[in-house]
């Protein structure tokens, strides 16, 4: 699990570097290998709206989960609640799938191939991180999870 929060981390501050160098040094942003037939302010401000949907969706899911809210998995609770309701009946996961999609909208904004390699990672760090996830809740709370996650989607 450290390993993939050093990932997390490595792919947080690529993310802002993309950011800077967009924003802050738009000569150097060649060095990003922008995708030019992507540049188009129609989905741009699509981006735009995707990425405060996604910031909304990520701070509305951890507020569902008021108490059982945590980063990572904590090996030393014993039972925990497990929220199965509201945003949750939709998807075991809204919260990666927020960040997920906030990097799909970084991408519609600045279309390069560092914003575009983003996705690919972040999709591939939270599926293992699900994986880990979905173990723990599984030992914690047995068949009662595992109704949940048979009824309830993976992403959405």
């Amino acid at each position: 699990m450290y390993k993939l929060q050093l990932y997390r981390n490595g792919i947080f501050f690529g993310l802002m570097m993309n950011i800077m160098v967009y924003a802050f040094f738009p000569t150097y942003y060649e060095l990003l290998v922008p995708i030019p037939y992507l540049e188009i302010p129609f989905l741009k401000g699509i981006g735009v709206v995707v990425l405060i949907g996604s910031l909304l969706l990520t701070r509305f899911s951890q507020m569902q989960l008021k108490g059982a809210w945590r980063i990572g998995i904590d090996s030393s609770e014993t039972h925990g609640t497990l929220v199965t309701d509201g945003i949750y009946k939709v998807s075991r996961n809204p919260i990666a799938l927020g960040m997920l999609l906030s990097t799909v909208g970084l991408f519609l904004v600045t279309p390069n191939m560092i914003t575009f390699s983003i996705i690919i990672l972040v999709h591939l760090i939270f599926s293992i991180r699900i994986l880990l996830e979905e173990e723990h809740l599984y030992k914690l709370h047995g068949e009662v999870y595992e109704r949940y996650r048979n009824r309830t989607r993976k992403w959405i």
